[in-house]
């Protein structure tokens, strides 16, 4: 069943990176690598695996619902939950917090039995993670983390998920968009931390789906550093002016 695969950039991309960016500007800052819903539903419509149709009718394709799959039940084994991870993302969705939850979240994210278990579940490719979202906003606060004494395992494990080779042409289309989500955020927070590794991503991604992945990723990125200056140049001066 395997075959060679190919990922075609579609244009709906350009439509929902501009959605996006509408969403975001409704903010005063704007985090370039941060998940959230809608930044999770963005990618999943811009990563849609390439199907057979004129190009003409490619955006409204990608934006219908996956329907060749609609009412069937998924083979794919659920994880459960982790409970650290669960603790965090309460604390996290949290406008104000306490001290105490500030350095709990902090605790969360340097330990490394909780850093390795995240990374385990979104390694298991042939699985239904309910907290999917959860963990990616977790790994990407803990790459974004500059003084995390666990930083080494971070970042060679995050690599390492961004150029796995798990977007296979067997798999569902809602499962391997999920997929190119996760490695498309986690692309933003990896190259956060460690812009000089851009070049080593897209050539270790050459020849794979990766590389469109990643090079997606980079246009997000450029496009909501973009949003975020403009955002701030139209702040009024401390001098008032």
């Amino acid at each position: 069943m395997k075959r060679a695969v190919r990922f075609a950039i579609i244009p709906a991309t350009l439509l929902v990176v501009g959605t996006f960016i509408a969403w975001k500007s409704k903010t005063p800052a704007i985090r370039a690598s941060k998940t959230s819903s809608s930044a999770k539903a963005a990618w999943l419509k811009a990563f849609t695996p390439p199907a057979i149709v004129p190009a003409a009718s490619v955006g409204q394709v990608a934006a219908k619902v996956d329907t060749a799959s609609a009412g069937q039940p998924s083979s794919l084994k659920v994880l459960p939950v982790d409970p650290s991870i669960q603790k965090f993302s309460e604390i996290q969705r949290k406008s104000l917090r306490s001290r105490a939850e500030m350095a709990e979240m902090k605790t969360l994210l340097r330990h490394r039995q909780v850093l390795q278990t995240a990374f385990d579940q979104l390694s298991d490719f042939d699985s239904e993670i309910p907290a999917r979202t959860q963990l990616v906003s977790y790994i990407q606060e803990a790459l974004l983390d500059k003084e995390n004494p666990e930083r080494e395992l971070i970042e060679t494990r995050a690599e390492q998920l961004i150029l796995a080779d798990n977007l296979r042409p067997e798999q569902n289309r809602p499962h391997r968009r999920e997929l190119a989500a996760d490695k498309g955020e986690l692309t933003l927070a990896f190259l956060d931390a460690q812009p000089g590794r851009r070049q080593h991503l897209i050539e270790a991604s050459a020849g794979s789906p990766n590389l469109t992945v990643i090079r997606n990723a980079l246009a997000v990125g450029e496009r909501r550093r973009a949003e975020s200056l403009r955002i701030l140049e139209e702040l009024p001066s401390s001098s008032g002016n």
